[in-house]
């Protein structure tokens, strides 16, 4: 028998430990889920470029990709193939991409200290 095993209560601190994982990932997904919206909304009402047929400002959109049980990814992207030329075409002067993501990095923060503390 182990020695943290014979402690009074350790079975139920060892599920605690173990479920803590699980409610990280969940409030993770929770903030992404929260922040996906808002930073396709600022990427379509502050791209810069002429619509010509409107399919770029609509393609444009937010996935949220759990990659491992530590990770959660917020990817904002074009569902068109010239989206990246949008960019990085005319020394990025369209892009607004990475853009999008530094006007929600506050949001973000909030969010994390609302969840976390």
């Amino acid at each position: 028998m182990s020695q943290y095993n014979t402690l009074i209560g350790s079975e139920t601190i060892i599920a605690n430990i173990d479920n803590f994982g699980g409610d990280i990932r969940r409030a993770l997904v929770d903030i992404a889920e929260e922040i996906a919206p808002q930073m396709t909304g600022y990427a379509k009402q502050n791209a810069r470029w002429t619509d010509r047929t409107g399919n770029a400002r609509r393609g444009l959109g937010t996935t949220i990709r759990q990659v491992n049980e530590n990770t959660v990814d917020l990817i904002i992207a074009y569902n068109v193939p010239y989206g990246i030329w949008l960019e990085v075409k005319h020394a990025g002067r369209y892009a607004i991409l990475m853009e999008s993501i530094q006007a929600t990095i506050p949001t973000i923060r909030a969010a994390m200290a609302r969840k976390f503390g």
